[in-house]
């Protein structure tokens, strides 16, 4: 073999003598890749190049690790990009109410994506603690049902602030993956912000994904002809947003503020029955009725006029 022969396989070089000009970008690919496998210089090429591309994820475990360890054991950070009025939300109802929710320390944007630093809430979601079979026992169900139903009227007690639209407590847009989701984005992708809506004919014409109301089948038409007064809705009130200590019966924390806002008294049961999905099989909707005991019947039109427009149309993909 000459000397120059050796030096292009020790490389992994092309053989200039090859006619290469008729191949396509993905065959030139795999050429490439074949020599380098022939070669000791190619082998440890790939090997250092899979070894770089695997330190981000080594480091990430071991800053994990790490954080476990140390502060993580009191402090939970959240990546989000609505940092800003979650943060007013989960103050707002530490300020004006008793429910239980995380403390904010601070918040920090890094690159895209905003985090918010907070405390960690011991005890497990309400959805793990259901199905662990860990609330067995009724007496424990009905402390902990009983706390929420406290917690969700004092949330549907505070007074908007006056004229105010359906918005979040800054009085900006809201998130609601049922009100609003970017085609662009696809369904999989967080809501992206909708509103604020200056009145409820506005919001239930964008449910409506622009039709005019006559158009509808006769349980919408009535459901979106009667007035609601606005009250502070969670907006993502289910078991993985709910935390329990199982043990003892008790509920430490509601959490994932995101969503909240402004909106028509309604809106929460629709959300908590009509969009929820995951938990339908651990009992959930017996535990709405010892939540929300009254607003199952006395808002079982719009519920139906919800469940109805979800089905024939989805979920908006324009804006009122």
């Amino acid at each position: 073999m000459r000397f120059a022969d050796a030096i292009r396989w020790f490389f992994a070089l092309p053989d200039p003598a090859v006619d290469r000009s008729a191949m396509t970008p993905i065959q030139l690919s795999n050429d490439a890749h074949r020599r380098k496998l022939r070669t000791p210089f190619g082998r440890a090429m790939i090997r250092y190049r899979i070894l770089l591309e695997s330190i981000p994820h080594r480091v990430r475990a071991l800053v994990g690790i790490l954080w476990r360890a140390t502060a993580g054991r009191w402090l939970w950070i959240k990546s989000t990009d609505f940092a800003e009025t979650e943060i007013a939300t989960m103050r707002y109802v530490a300020n004006h109410t008793d429910i239980p929710v995380p403390r904010v320390w601070f918040s920090f944007k890094w690159g895209n994506c905003e985090y918010i630093v907070m405390d960690r809430i011991t005890g497990i979601t309400l959805f793990d603690a259901l199905r662990g079979g860990y609330l067995q026992d009724g007496n424990k169900q009905d402390m902990i049902a009983g706390q929420l139903a406290r917690h969700m009227a004092q949330l549907r007690s505070l007074a908007p602030p006056p004229n105010s639209s359906i918005s979040s407590v800054l009085g900006g847009p809201v998130r609601c993956p049922r009100l609003f989701q970017d085609p662009l984005y696809g369904p999989t992708a967080p809501a992206p912000p909708t509103g604020p809506f200056k009145s409820e004919a506005t919001m239930n014409l964008q449910l409506r994904h622009l039709r005019n109301l006559e158009t509808c089948v006769p349980v919408v038409v009535a459901a979106h002809s009667t007035a609601h007064p606005l009250v502070l809705t969670h907006n993502d009130l289910v078991p993985r947003n709910i935390m329990v200590d199982h043990a003892i019966g008790k509920v430490v924390a509601i959490i994932d503020w995101e969503y909240a806002g402004w909106f028509p008294a309604h809106w929460e049961i629709c959300m908590m029955i009509n969009w929820e999905k995951q938990s339908v099989g651990l009992g959930w909707r017996g535990w709405i009725s010892r939540i929300l005991p009254r607003h199952e019947l006395t808002y079982a039109q719009e519920l139906e006029a919800d469940a109805s427009l979800l089905k024939a149309l989805w979920v908006p993909e324009r804006h009122a």
